[in-house]
């Protein structure tokens, strides 16, 4: 959700421009800036958008409680694109000072999912459409609820995900409240609420009818981080969370559906 656009001269779209190109490795002009309309993060989390039209988030973490929010959305990320998780938006540090509430701030940009709209605000189309063939969509959501459950990713209520009707593609975003150990199936749920019901999903089983693409999502992302294990702790080792664990971890891939199904509601 866009904000009040910013009143920036062409110089500083020009400059800010030349700094997300860089830093995203790909060029483009910004045609204008906003800020985000909600959200905890909200007086530091801007909106780039560029002469296409795609959006790049400018965020610097300012949710109290969260300590090293702006590596740790980096870090996951990494650690994600490692993983080939569906629809991973890459996320850069950046300095900022074209916009003063950023100055001096340590800022990332985050590409945001092309055509995406956060799960809470799908249109009534987009959402009737969804709920009549999940499947894609339970499918990329396994996958992200498995490696949501492995790296402790909190918060993510229906706000912080996104779909894109067009090409049918599913990404958890804002993702600086991570590597808690405490997370569980609870804290990653809701967003199924879009697509499908979550008490019919828990009777069912993961063996039946919409449960069995969630169900393989959630073993597709399980199996991938066993094989990777090493180069996840690579990736880790060199971060402020070096030493997280999560009892995750330890499940395996055969028996991961049939962990989380019985907590779905």
């Amino acid at each position: 959700m866009l904000g009040a656009q910013q009143n920036l001269s062409a110089q500083k779209l020009q400059s800010l421009g030349d700094k997300i190109s860089a830093v995203l490795n790909r060029s483009m002009q910004v045609a204008r800036v906003y800020q985000c309309g909600s959200g905890g993060n909200n007086p530091s989390h801007f909106v780039a958008e560029t002469t296409t039209g795609e959006y790049i988030g400018l965020k610097s973490s300012s949710r109290g409680g969260v300590a090293n929010g702006d590596e740790k959305e980096r870090l996951i990320a990494e650690l994600a694109s490692a993983l080939d998780a569906p629809n991973v938006c890459k996320v850069s540090a950046i300095t900022i000072d074209e916009i003063a509430a950023l100055n001096g701030r340590g800022v990332n940009a985050i590409e945001w999912l092309e055509g995406g709209t956060s799960l809470d605000r799908l249109p009534a189309a987009t959402a009737n459409a969804l709920k009549n063939d999940p499947s894609a969509f339970l499918r990329q959501y396994g996958e992200w609820m498995s490696f949501g459950l492995l790296f402790g990713t909190n918060d993510k209520h229906s706000g912080n995900w996104v779909w894109s009707a067009a090409t049918s593609s599913l990404s958890m975003i804002d993702n600086e409240d991570s590597f808690q150990s405490t997370c569980g199936v609870q804290h990653l749920y809701l967003g199924i609420d879009s697509a499908s019901s979550r008490v019919l999903l828990k009777q069912v089983g993961h063996g039946a009818g919409n449960g069995v693409e969630l169900a393989r999502g959630l073993a597709a992302m399980q199996q991938k981080y066993h094989d990777r294990s090493a180069q996840l702790q690579s990736i880790l080792g060199s971060s402020s969370v070096a030493t997280f664990a999560s009892s995750w971890m330890r499940v395996s891939a055969a028996d991961i559906a049939a962990t989380v199904f019985p907590q779905l509601a």
